[in-house]
């Protein structure tokens, strides 16, 4: 009978991308088995093992969660497979938060410079017509 694999977070942080979300997934006591992780019917990645009562660990980093992913150990005869806590990452469907404030910062720049731009513009008009009502007097 094969261990049900263990989920965990990963404290190590990527160089890429803080934003992503380190899992890994561990089982102890294993040989000829293979630890894999899924999402849905897809293999993200894997690793085999022929040794005799080894342990296994097999790292996996995403930007968000959802239930599609697993954790599978299987042998020839059969199979554990484990679910993340969906606590562990943010979830899939909430936009991360320096995504949101990069947006709203990148707004309020251009809404400001639209408003600058507008405001010579009026500036520029009046000038322009005070300079025509002006000369319009003397003539």
């Amino acid at each position: 009978r094969l261990p049900v694999p263990v989920i965990s977070h990963s404290s190590k942080k990527s160089p890429s991308s803080s934003s992503n979300c380190s899992l890994v997934c561990s089982v102890v006591n294993v040989s000829d088995v293979t630890l894999s992780w899924y999402k849905g019917i897809s293999v993200l990645s894997s690793i085999s093992v022929c040794d005799l009562s080894i342990s296994l660990s097999l790292p996996l980093e995403i930007e968000c969660l959802d239930e599609s992913y697993s954790c599978v150990l299987n042998n020839t005869i059969s199979n554990q497979t484990t679910h993340p806590n969906t606590q562990l990452c943010r979830p899939c469907s909430v936009p991360p938060v320096s995504v949101s404030l990069t947006v709203l910062i990148s707004a309020a720049a251009a809404a400001g410079s639209l408003m600058i731009v507008t405001a010579v513009m009026i500036f520029c008009i009046c000038r322009k017509h005070r300079k025509t009502d002006r000369e319009g007097k003397y003539y």
